[in-house]
């Protein structure tokens, strides 16, 4: 697996990063420049999350980097292009905050008038085209490595060291 990164970055604005990924025979085995850069930051964060001191190739990391090639495997085969588009898909973009964290430059919340009388609104007009850009995944990278986050988050030696 050969993972090409570059990064766009404009102002003050959040870097926008573009992957690419190849695969040079089997993404298991495969001994490339890209498959070292992922074991390098899963020895990272084993250390961040877990306060592992592991090597790149000992059998924690091992067992990360094939949760990682199975689940860009699995999203492969199902071929999904965003984290928005698919029965995983967590409501996260409604979370007004988030889309703040993000950046948004536009008004998030639009008050809207119902029979109930006066409240707030989701202004998804703007709000989608902006969050889509950040769940657009045709890689699979983004899902892969949210799947290895969740399994460290939820590892015994985070959850209780």
């Amino acid at each position: 697996m050969e993972i090409s990164v570059t990064a766009d970055q404009d102002g003050d604005e959040l870097a926008m990063i573009n992957l690419s990924v190849e695969t040079e025979g089997d993404p298991h085995t495969a001994n490339t420049n890209g498959a070292d850069v992922i074991r390098d930051k899963l020895v990272e964060l084993h250390d961040l999350m877990l306060g592992q001191n592991v090597s790149a190739n000992s059998a924690e990391i091992d067992a990360s980097y094939e949760l990682f090639v199975a689940s860009w495997e699995s999203r492969q085969a199902l071929g999904y292009d965003s984290l928005f588009n698919d029965a995983e898909f967590c409501n996260w973009a409604a979370d007004i905050d988030f889309a703040f964290n993000l950046g948004f430059p536009g008004e998030a919340l639009i008050p809207v008038e119902d029979r109930f009388g006066s409240s707030y609104e989701l202004n998804w007009d703007e709000l989608w085209p902006f969050l889509n850009d950040f769940a657009t995944d045709p890689l699979q990278t983004k899902q892969s490595w949210k799947t290895v986050i969740t399994y460290l988050l939820t590892h015994y030696d985070y959850l209780y060291e």
